[in-house]
């Protein structure tokens, strides 16, 4: 019996000693470090988030979270969502030889929390920490609760899924849905519409091809009727030629004629010229011989007169 109850004894330590070399194994030197318990109230949704999840500081791991909980006001209804969590103090530390992280005086200091996506695939989340001195001090729990409250502030993406949440889905999908059969309806008609297109342009093709057939012959017709042209403008050239050396000297004496009788002219000219000009002798003969044709006539004129008067006149004289 003594026997049997030394074996459990020495089996009983072996497995103690075991499970404490496997938990120190496991746990590393995670069982031994400073842990400071923080709290954070989301008064939005927190989707995603989970018991173990990662709490970061700009990207890097420090703590997770413990729990995550629902505390409801039953005046107003309004809903918080308290998530416990534990920072590792080793992780986060002061430098200028402060041992101590007083976490308290980092949240007056600006320390803030948000609500951060871990994976846009599995749509996991996390507690992301840092600075924000500019965001209000705003603290919804008990400030004599033994848990650090750390204020929220709003994610990158919060105000996005907000506006996201507030548009008219339901009617935006039934306006796609529209859009997307008036679109198709569209394309039928366009198909049809390209499709008689097609055809219209393949007759005005065929079309334009007759055309285009019909005017070279007319071009060949023309060309012909142009080289004929041309010959006979050709022929009556030589033919104008012809006459023009056969015909050049007459036309030649023709010239010589008249240029012989405008000399001629041009002498008679100058010689009545010379005997119309005031003071030369001829003239002055001329008006001698005008002056006294006309003292004749008016003597005349004065005989013609007295006979018509007094036709005696020759027999008994002027009375």
């Amino acid at each position: 019996m003594k026997r049997n109850a030394l074996l459990i004894g020495l089996f009983v330590l072996t497995a103690l000693a075991l499970a404490a070399a496997a938990i120190t194994f496991l746990g590393g030197n995670r069982l031994f470090e400073q842990r400071v318990r923080a709290v954070v109230y989301f008064t939005n949704s927190v989707k995603g988030l989970y018991v173990g999840a990662p709490v970061t500081f700009r990207g890097v791991p420090i703590g997770q979270v413990d729990a995550i909980g629902i505390e409801v006001d039953p005046n107003n209804l309004v809903t918080r969502v308290p998530v416990q969590l534990f920072i590792t103090s080793k992780l986060l530390q002061m430098s200028g030889g402060q041992d101590n992280m007083d976490l308290r005086q980092l949240v007056q200091r600006g320390l803030r929390a948000r609500l951060a996506q871990q994976s846009l695939v599995t749509g996991q989340a996390l507690i992301d920490l840092d600075f924000d001195p500019k965001s209000p001090l705003a603290l919804h729990g008990d400030p004599e609760s033994r848990s650090v409250e750390i204020p929220v502030v709003k994610g990158a993406f919060d105000d996005l899924v907000a506006q996201i949440s507030e548009l008219p889905l339901k009617d935006t999908v039934g306006d796609l849905r529209r859009t997307l059969g008036e679109l198709q309806q569209t394309s039928v008609a366009a198909q049809k519409v390209m499709k008689q297109a097609g055809e219209d342009w393949r007759q005005a093709s065929l079309a334009a091809q007759e055309i285009m057939r019909n005017t070279d012959r007319t071009l060949q017709s023309v060309g012909q009727q142009a080289n004929g042209t041309l010959q006979s403008v050709q022929r009556l050239s030589d033919t104008t030629n012809n006459l023009v050396a056969a015909t050049q000297p007459d036309v030649a004496l023709t010239l010589a004629s008249a240029r012989d009788a405008a000399r001629s002219v041009e002498v008679s000219m100058q010689s009545f010229a010379e005997l119309s000009a005031p003071g030369s002798a001829p003239r002055e003969d001329l008006e001698s011989t005008l002056r006294d044709l006309s003292l004749t006539a008016r003597s005349l004129r004065q005989v013609a007169e007295l006979l018509e008067n007094q036709p005696n006149a020759l027999i008994f004289g002027r009375r």
